[in-house]
């Protein structure tokens, strides 16, 4: 009777073991793909939930500044390419396959919670700048100096972030001129749109409410207002850039549109002075909660 010799039986059984094995005696390799760097809270939020809808797990590996956003792990190269193919289309056009192994695995997940975190951001921030306001006088009003057009703006800003391109903020913003205050209170709301390099750009639209106050008489005048107010709205455009961590740098530019008018009477005519709008330059720093 013919018997397979041991030496065989064992070769044989060690290659159907390495067949069936084939990690055995080595780290296990995954496949993940890497869609780059964003920036922390709102746009990691925006990303991983952009990878939920395709069914996909997010993980994020913090660097510097901010998060590399990875998706898997993909246990065969031809299931990855796949989903790498929908994630350049919808997601990511740069997005592309890494390989890691159990021991150089080191993202941590994005969790549910940890996408709420970044959902709900507040922030506060201050600001200084310049405020040039256009100045329309009817009918000749006797002024004893012509009127001070360009002055110094600080102001102070509350905000929110929606999520990874929406953001409201509540602000309250101060133009000192040579002869003239100017206090307004609006609201914003803005579209930021996807960063470049470290800047995010957005542009938004403004509400609220304005007071101006002469702080000096420059009338010849038998009577004239003294204070005025009124609705404001109006738009911006800025930017803004991480600094440090939870704190960003913004520079922007506002349009103000205003309605006060200063109305004057003198014995031999009458006349106004309407300041009907405000355009702003400032530069700020907020910092995130």
């Amino acid at each position: 009777m013919f018997r397979i010799p041991d030496a065989l039986m064992k070769i044989s059984a060690l290659l159907i073991f390495l067949a069936l094995f084939p990690s055995f005696g080595h780290a296990e390799k995954s496949y993940y793909i890497k869609l780059g760097y964003v920036e922390r809270d709102a746009m990691v939020w925006r990303v991983a939930s952009a990878l939920e809808k395709l069914g996909y797990s997010a993980f994020g590996s913090d660097e510097n500044l901010h998060t590399v956003i990875y998706t898997g792990p993909f246990f065969s190269l031809e299931v990855s390419r796949r989903a790498l193919g929908r994630i350049r289309k919808t997601i990511a056009p740069d997005a592309f396959i890494v390989v890691f192994s159990e021991e150089n695995e080191t993202s941590l997940p994005i969790t549910k919670e940890a996408k709420t975190e970044g959902q709900k951001s507040l922030f506060a921030g201050i600001s200084a700048g310049f405020g040039h306001l256009d100045i329309e006088k009817k009918e000749r009003p006797v002024l004893h100096y012509d009127c001070d057009d360009t002055g110094i703006v600080y102001g102070a800003v509350v905000g929110y972030e929606i999520d990874g391109n929406f953001f409201t903020t509540l602000n309250y913003q101060h133009t000192r001129l040579d002869d003239i205050d100017l206090d307004d209170f609006f609201a914003t709301i803005n579209y930021r749109f996807d960063t470049l390099y470290t800047l995010s750009p957005f542009v938004g639209v403004l509400g609220g409410y304005s007071f101006m106050e002469w702080r000096k008489n420059p009338f010849d005048a038998s009577r004239a207002d003294t204070s005025s107010e009124g609705f404001i709205g109006g738009g911006q455009i800025g930017a803004d850039a991480p600094i440090f961590e939870n704190l960003r740098l913004f520079t922007l530019y506002r349009y103000i549109f205003l309605d006060h008018t200063t109305s004057i009477s003198t014995n031999s005519q009458a006349g106004e002075i309407d300041h009907t709008s405000n355009q702003v330059i400032e530069m700020g720093i907020r910092y995130g909660f």
